[in-house]
Formats: structure tokens, sequence, C-alpha cells
């Protein structure tokens, strides 16, 4: 099983970044409002401020993804450390 599991990881079909967001999320609300937003800002823009809009969301978008494996990395370390913690017997230590 855990072979399975390391082997679908190494061939790509387990993605931990990849994950769908329900229609129903907080999260799904949010993303579409800010693209509403974004959207009104731009149209009072001229060419030249909807370009500089477009980089800076750009600039976001790799910033968020940044945060993103930052936090699956240290979750990752935290469930590792989990393991260690219930598979080391320091009953000695007490």
């Amino acid at each position: 099983m855990y072979r399975k599991f390391i082997q679908d990881l190494y061939d790509g079909n387990i993605a931990p970044c990849e994950h769908p967001v329900s229609k129903d999320s907080e999260r799904h609300r949010m993303t579409g409002q800010a693209a509403e937003k974004a959207e009104t800002l731009r149209s009072g823009l001229t060419p030249e401020q909807q370009k500089l809009l477009d980089e800076l969301l750009s600039d976001r978008g790799y910033l968020d993804a940044l945060i993103e494996q930052d936090g699956f990395a240290m979750g990752f370390r935290l469930g590792g450390q989990l393991m260690l913690a219930i598979l080391t017997d320091d009953s000695d230590s007490t």
C-alpha cells in the first residue's frame, strides 16, 4: 500500500498543490469578489495603468503560491515531527 503511494507521488499521480475548490466555499466566493473588483478598477484605468494592475495581480498570484508552498512544507514537517513523537519511546525521560 505505501509503496504504491510513494510510486504514485513519484509518477506525478499525486499532486499536493492541486486541490479543487468547492463552488459553495468562502474561498470561491472571495475569489469571485476580488475578480469583480479588479475588473471594476481596470475599467477606469489608462492602458498603462491597466498593464501595471495586471502585473500587480500576477505578482500577487505568484506570492500566494509561494506562501502556500511554505505552509505545505511547514505542515509536512509538523506531520513528520508528530510521527516521530508518536513512534519514539521517551518514557524513560519522565
